[in-house]
């Protein structure tokens, strides 16, 4: 029960940051930086949700990578966990194929590294 409401969270940071960072079409730096600079505490949050997202998302990556090796977890609430991720995947990258990637991908690294640590 615990892992929906992780899963409903990090949907919505993900979300969040693909609705608060603005990326425009064709990349400029320049452009990027400068509404960074302007409107600050909207960077700020687009960051704090990014990074909530990243960490639980790693945080359920790490956990039932390590299903395997426990005898009492369900093999059913790893599965149900493991297609709500791609669905928020998908649904994600509709919204913005960028900003998923990004989010994606740098929590596929953390929750890997993590596994050893």
């Amino acid at each position: 029960m615990p892992s929906i409401f992780l899963m409903l969270a990090m949907f919505v940071c993900g979300y969040l940051f693909s609705e608060w960072m603005e990326i425009t079409s064709p990349f400029s730096l320049h452009s990027f930086l400068l509404g960074l600079v302007l409107n600050p505490l909207g960077f700020f949050a687009a960051a704090l949700a990014y990074f909530s997202g990243v960490g639980i998302n790693g945080y359920l990556i790490r956990l039932y990578s390590e299903t395997p090796k426990r005898r009492n977890f369900k093999r059913l609430s790893a599965l149900l966990v493991c297609l709500g991720s791609v669905f928020i995947f998908v649904y994600l990258y509709q919204i913005s194929p960028v900003h998923t990637l990004v989010f994606f991908g740098s929590s596929l690294i953390y929750g890997i590294i993590s596994i050893y640590l």
